[in-house]
């Protein structure tokens, strides 16, 4: 036997060699005698179970069709069987695993492939060499790589000894009729490591959960550690890769069984499963549990389904070993379970469940078997006796250890409990398998396992019943195709069938006729791989190409009908969308992130069937377009919608205008709060007059940074028998509050408008078209001459009518070129021109059709980086709806723009068209609503298959290196530009800029966008003027041309500063200074913005008497200055004036001159002597012993410096001793000495007042003061 890496190569052009087996070949063990005989009698158990059966069920009466065949093949235990064609020649052949006895009593375990060669089954030794035996295993075919062949997976305990897990690919050998099956070395994971995992007491089964057209594994059993092991393996083009997520939501269990089954019938496969769950610390004994697949390809366990517990033992119904078998077999549409297997006290379980309503499983109560009569084996359904409606036959042992296999004959849906088939071989340990390997339109059944003896056996029973089934027919037609950019949708008429009604149906999808490369109809026998339904839905896209596919019928007796003649579509760029909108007319829409959730929500506008005008607000619910029923917008039509931030708070507004009927007009600017369906709409301001056929567009028109509004339309007012026609400018105010500017701009209605800053200069610029006041067409270029009004620039474009517009960088050079379309006086019209400083020249190399009543939109739809055009409208002769790929950079393109051929695209007019990505897959999907070819409403949203082809929109990258540049309140931001994947021109790329007066704020320039360039345009610099002193914080996105913003910059910020600085505190050592003292002045100064400028010192100068004096610096931080001033002879005394100025900030605002009057006093005047008595030179002083001498001085005098010690009376040389009394009075300042025993007569005398008297201040007589006077001589 070869290893499982050899490979065994046939040369042969016949099917040898081959092993055609016969009574006497040794791996047949079973004892075989004459047809019936292998029915085991005699012991005590199998008479009790008789007993029992005679007890609980009426004799049989119908013949025995099911008899012994004769075939040999090899008797197995611990196995399992499965029928496929393998090799393609339109018979069922077989795989048998297990292990087997030989004469010897040595046992092997096997894996053989039995070849059906018109009914004679041969084992096809070149595959069974090429297979490794297990035992307590499971095999299974299935076309895993999708190559239109049954390629076969095994699961089980090895002959090494092994858990194992392999998977073995359907190959051609020597020549196209001969097949190898070959081990599969590429089921690895990305790091090399083996993906599969080898388990023992294994169940498995192939299912496309997904519905991506491959199909998925799972697997249950016991792995080498011990314990119980689960695993869903995700197949991608024929790799297995374990499914984490699903997997882990997985109960591990061995020693059961495992089924895919839609249970809910809602049309994807459900899983059921059952055993034993055994984990290092415990486990379960009997589990049986249901996994719902919801949504797609996401299992998650279904707590509603409970089986109950049975009446008589009382325990619950989950199992293990046993079999899980699903089928409709009461003809209601949903599967019903046949559950068989051993509780968890080893009771042998059997019981019908009926499913009704869907999703829900109830016991069939009118299937009833003794508790002795029930066994625990495989069980499998088929129409075995072709009245057109499921059977099920049973084999296992019971509770007694009887070994029992019953068929259960299917009456108008109701199992009656009654085996029809008395003389079949109760084997255990083995599957039951229906299957007409004969070809002779009736169902054989084979059975594998022990015997009541113990004895392997593998008996193929050949089914006698008296009707063949005939194929069923295939469908009569197939329905259109829809694909979407999620799935594909197949439907097609019910098949039929002479015996049932009960159909299945296998699809068959591929990129070539007769191929199923995309989705395989080569199944294992058994139903169909679409199940019940006649539709099927591929759970994934398809890329744009051309398909074909075909559809055949399975009946109840898994006959196949020839499959229907071939099926063809073709997958276009957009396809349909399971997104839903009401359908309007007279449409306008508008797009953005109204709630900041990071999704793409919609407005729109219109006229629903009915004639009712209707504004509706769809929320993007994680991908899906939801209608926001209780936003309470008032309906309106023939208008427009716009959104913007209007009160700078980063959440958008919602503006809507237009006509509520005929002559009945209204605008509603709404305030915008909270997220998703749950946001309120708050009506804030209404614009007089109102307006229709209008069109309106947000955007800083006066460079202030709050976004002014521009409104176009027809108004209430008539003139010389004409509505009005209207452009107004509403300014905002900076709180959100607007009133009517910027006169002169003429009126338009049944136009369009745009913003931009064509020109480059930073502001933006309008271009408006439409019917004037006199119904002649209009098309005008005002150019924004800030401060000052729009200029008509008088630019020669075509003028026209019931016409739009649209501006977008078309040849990637920075500046916004034009689309534009309508009614001209001379007919239809569209264009196409190029911008170059502002001056736009018409493009002679782009043909467009000419429209009315349409809309223009510019979008990447290719994500290229490039932007390419989108049409719609009436050409005349009917609504189109078109795309114009770009081709700029492609090599010698046919075109500069490039019309796709879209046929699946339905024309509109009376329309509105955009692009966005609602989605959240990476492309911009097209959505246009409008009056359709047959005069209907319709709103349709097309999915773009960009990102499902690998071509993703990246975000961009940020824009770098923010510089501020400010003069006064105005301020320039300017940034390097940012990048984007696919490296386009820089130039292309557009900016969004936000500003704020706190971190991360919007209050002063919004950055929250509606869906579209950014609020700079392609500028790397924003403008804005007129701001308050403070600062602010910004940041700027980049935009790239599939209107994806790349995160936010590093924030930097600026400062604007137009307030002097202040001083704020001046702080004096003291407050009066005299001669030789120094004053020392602190003075505090604030700037409430940029800050003081710490390089420029302030002057500082006192003034007394006028006269100026300079107070010396000591230091200067910017915040404080410190000074002294030293009082000298010279400084005149007074009130001193202190003055600051030259201040600076470092905005260059200079401090307004301080001057601080009386802010001390100088005192620099001496005190001196002015008068003594008795007075110098007094010559008749009287003489007496109470005599004193009053000295006079100047001012008053510092107490502390009035001592006698400052004061001297002499008598000739001699001192005399003398008290001084100071007093101070309002009209002198005298000092009275009194010398000690008088003055006597006859004596000259001198008095000395010294220097160091001092004045209040402190100042000092400076020098002594002498005088002298002579007493009276008696």
């Amino acid at each position: 036997m070869a290893t499982p890496h050899q490979v065994f190569m046939n040369t042969s052009s016949t099917r040898e060699p081959r092993r055609l087996y016969r009574r006497s070949d040794p791996d047949r063990l079973s004892s075989v005698s004459s047809q019936g005989s292998r029915r085991k009698t005699g012991s005590l158990v199998s008479w009790l179970t008789a007993v029992a059966v005679v007890a609980g069920s009426s004799t049989s009466v119908h013949a025995q069709n099911l008899q012994d065949s004769g075939v040999e093949l090899p008797g197995v235990w611990a196995g399992d069987a499965t029928w496929g064609d393998y090799d393609r020649d339109g018979d069922q052949d077989l795989v048998l695993i297990g292990e087997i006895r030989s004469d010897d009593g040595t046992c092997r375990r096997i894996a053989r492939v039995m070849r059906n060669d018109d009914g004679l089954l041969v084992e096809d030794v070149a595959q069974s060499d090429r297979l490794v035996g297990v035992y307590f295993g499971e095999a299974r075919w299935a076309d895993t790589d999708g190559d239109g062949d049954l390629d076969l997976a095994i699961a089980g305990w090895d002959e090494n000894g092994d858990e194992s897990l392999r998977v073995y690919t359907n190959d051609q050998g020597a020549s196209e009729s001969d097949r190898l099956l070959t081990l599969d070395l590429n089921q690895i994971n990305d790091d090399g490591s083996a993906s599969l995992t080898g388990v023992r007491y294994a169940d498995m089964a192939w299912g496309d959960p997904d519905r991506d057209g491959d199909l998925d594994l799972v697997v249950t059993g016991m792995s080498a550690g011990g314990t119980s092991l689960t695993r869903l393996y995700a197949n991608d083009r024929g790799r297995l890769t374990q499914d984490e997520f699903n997997s882990e939501a997985l109960l591990n269990v061995h020693n059961g069984d495992i089924a895919w089954a839609d249970i809910d019938n809602d049309g994807d496969l459900d899983l059921s499963l059952s055993g034993e769950n055994v984990i290092a610390d415990g486990g379960l004994a009997a589990i049986t549990e249901f996994y719902a697949n919801d949504p797609t390809g996401t299992l998650t366990l279904e707590q509603g389904i409970d089986l109950g517990s049975d009446g008589v033992t009382g325990m619950s119904n989950q199992v293990k070993r046993g079999a899980l078998s699903w089928s409709d077999f009461d003809g209601d549409g949903n599967l019903d379970l046949a559950l068989s297997g051993r509780d968890a006290a080893l009771n042998a379980v059997l019981k019908i469940f009926r499913n009704r309503p869907a999703g829900t499983l109830t016991e069939d109560g009118s299937f009833f078997l003794n508790r002795f009569q029930r066994v625990d084996g495989g069980a499998h359904w088929i129409d075995y006796d072709n009245d057109g409606d499921a059977d099920l036959a049973v084999v296992g042992r019971t509770v007694l250890s009887n070994h029992q296999a019953f068929v259960f004959e299917n009456r108008d849906g109701e199992l009656s409990g009654v085996s029809v088939e008395e003389d079949i071989e109760g084997l255990s340990g083995g599957p039951t398998v229906w299957g007409d390997y004969d070809g002779d339109g009736r169902a054989d059944l084979l059975i594998t396992g022990v015997d009541a003896d113990g004895q392997r056996q593998s008996i193929l029973y050949s089914s006698r019943v008296s009707a063949a089934n005939r194929a069923p027919e295939a469908p009569a037609s197939l329905n259109e195709v829809t694909a979407t950019s999620q799935r594909v949708l197949f439907s097609w008429s019910a098949g039929s069938d002479v015996e049932s009604a009960n159909l299945s149906y296998n699809v068959r999808i591929g990129t070539e006729p007769a191929e199923q490369d995309i989705l395989s109809a080569e199944v294992p026998l058994g139903p169909g791989n679409a199940g019940l339904k006649s539709d099927y839905v591929l759970g994934s896209f398809l890329p744009p190409d051309t398909y074909f596919w075909s559809v055949q019928t399975v009946d109840g007796g898994l006959a196949r009908s020839e499959f229907t003649a071939e099926g063809r579509f073709t997958v276009e760029q957009f396809v349909s969308s399971d997104q839903r909108l009401r359908s309007l007319s007279h449409s306008s829409m508008a797009w953005s992130d109204f709630d900041g959730d990071g999704d793409d929500d919609l407005a729109l506008m219109g006229t629903n069937r009915s004639g009712e005008a209707r504004t509706l607000l769809y929320a993007n619910e994680e991908g899906t377009l939801s209608l926001h029923t209780d936003a309470g917008l008032l309906g309106l039509t023939k208008g427009d919608v716009a959104w913007a931030d209007i009160d700078g708070d980063g959440d958008l507004d919602l503006f809507s205008g237009g006509q509520i009927a005929d002559d009945n007009r209204e605008d509603i600017l709404y305030r915008v709060s909270g997220e998703g369906l749950g946001s309120t709409f708050d009506p804030a301001i209404s614009f007089s007059p109102a307006l229709d056929f209008s069109s309106a567009q947000f955007g800083d028109v006066d460079l202030d940074g709050d976004l002014d509004l521009v409104y176009a339309g027809q108004s209430d007012s008539v003139e010389n028998n004409q509505r009005v026609s209207l452009t107004t400018v509403w300014l905002n105010d900076g709180d959100g509050g607007y009133s009517q500017g910027f006169d002169g701009v003429e009126g338009v209605n049944n136009g369009d408008l745009e913003l931009a800053d064509l020109d480059g200069d930073g502001d933006l610029d309008l271009l408006l078209t439409g019917a004037a006041t006199d119904g002649d067409p209009r098309t005008l270029l005002y150019r924004n001459d800030h401060p000052l009004d729009f200029i008509d620039t008088g630019a020669q474009i075509q003028a026209l009518k019931s016409s739009n517009l649209a501006l977008g960088d078309v040849d990637r050079d920075g500046d916004l070129d034009l689309a534009l379309g309508g009614l001209s006086a001379s007919g239809l019209y569209a264009a196409m021109f190029t911008n170059d400083g502002g001056v736009l020249t018409q493009r002679e190399d782009v043909a467009l059709p000419g429209i009315i009543a349409g809309d223009f939109t510019w979008a990447d739809y290719d994500n290229d980086q490039d932007l390419d055009l989108i049409v719609s409208g009436n050409n005349g002769a009917t609504s189109l709806l078109q795309v114009f790929e770009n081709t700029i950079g492609q090599a010698a393109p046919d075109s500069a723009f490039e019309l796709l051929t879209l046929s699946n695209l339905s024309g509109v007019d009376f329309s509105a068209v955009s692009a966005a990505d609602p989605d959240g897959d990476g492309d911009l999907d097209l959505i246009s609503s409008g009056r359709a070819a047959d005069f209907s409403p319709s709103s349709v949203v097309n999915d773009n298959l960009a990102s499902q082809q690998f071509n993703s929109n990246v975000a961009p990258n940020a824009a770098s290196t923010l510089v501020a540049s400010d003069s006064a309140d105005d301020v320039r931001l300017s940034w390097q530009p940012g990048s984007d994947d696919g490296a386009p021109p820089v130039a292309s790329l557009s900016y969004n800029v936000r500003i704020g007066s706190e971190s991360e704020g919007h209050d002063i320039l919004s950055g929250a966008r509606p869906l579209g360039r950014g609020n700079a345009g392609h500028n790397l610099f924003v403008d804005i003027e007129g701001l308050d002193s403070d600062t602010y914080f910004w940041s700027v996105q980049t935009i790239d041309a599939g209107g994806v913003a790349s995160p936010w910059s590093t924030q930097s910020s600026f400062i604007v500063d137009t307030q002097s600085p202040s001083l704020t505190s001046l702080a004096l050592n003291r407050s009066e200074l005299g001669l030789g003292q120094t004053l020392t002045l602190n003075i505090g100064f604030a700037d409430a913005h940029a800050g003081i400028d710490a390089a420029i010192s302030p002057t500082v100068t006192a003034t007394v008497a006028d006269q100026g004096f300079e107070v010396l610096p000591l230091q200067f931080t910017g915040d404080t200055w410190t000074g002294e001033l030293t009082i000298t002879d010279g400084i005149p005394s007074g009130a001193a004036t202190i003055s600051v100025a030259g201040l600076t900030d470092l905005k260059g605002n200079v401090l307004v001159p301080v001057d601080s009057t009386g802010a001390f006093l100088v005192d620099a005047d001496r005190p001196a002597v002015v008068a003594s008595d008795p007075a110098d030179g007094a010559d008749s002083v009287t003489a007496e012993s109470g005599a004193s001498v009053t000295v006079t001085f100047s001012e008053p005098l510092d107490p502390a410096t009035v001592l006698a010690s400052n004061f001297a009376i002499r008598l000739g040389a001699l001192s005399i001793a003398s008290t001084a009394t100071y007093v101070e009075e309002p009209d002198a300042i005298t000092v009275a000495l009194v010398p000690e025993g008088g003055l006597l007569p006859g004596n000259e005398y001198s008095v000395e007042a010294a220097a160091g008297i001092a004045d209040l201040v402190g100042n000092v007589i400076g020098q002594s003061t002498t005088w002298s006077f002579r007493t009276q001589i008696p």
